[in-house]
């Protein structure tokens, strides 16, 4: 796991161990915890990864980010952008209850 911390936000990138594997990878879930406590639920993926899953007409995407290039400072770069734009709920899933 990568995890990140902003001012604003912690960015958790499940299943990662580094910026290498992010890239070799392509896809990671990921977990942004909102300083004001708000915990949302998604998933980032690069433009390469998402056009080698495209086998047929077309490829449904949910809850997801598709960055040109997939590195951790990328990613934190669209968060912020999200959150600052206040949308960062009508991209990812707000996870509504504690888990474990």
């Amino acid at each position: 796991m990568i995890e990140l911390r902003s001012d604003t936000f912690n960015l958790y990138l499940l299943g990662v161990q580094d910026d290498e594997a992010l890239a070799r990878e392509g896809t990671a879930d990921v977990i942004v915890e909102t300083r004001g406590g708000e915990r949302y639920a998604g998933t980032v993926r690069s433009l390469a990864h998402l056009d080698a899953g495209l086998s047929g007409v077309y490829l449904p995407v949910t809850d997801t980010i598709v960055l040109r290039e997939l590195t951790s400072d990328h990613v934190c770069t669209a968060v912020r952008d999200l959150l600052e734009g206040g949308v960062l709920d009508e991209v990812f899933l707000e996870v509504l209850e504690q888990v474990g």
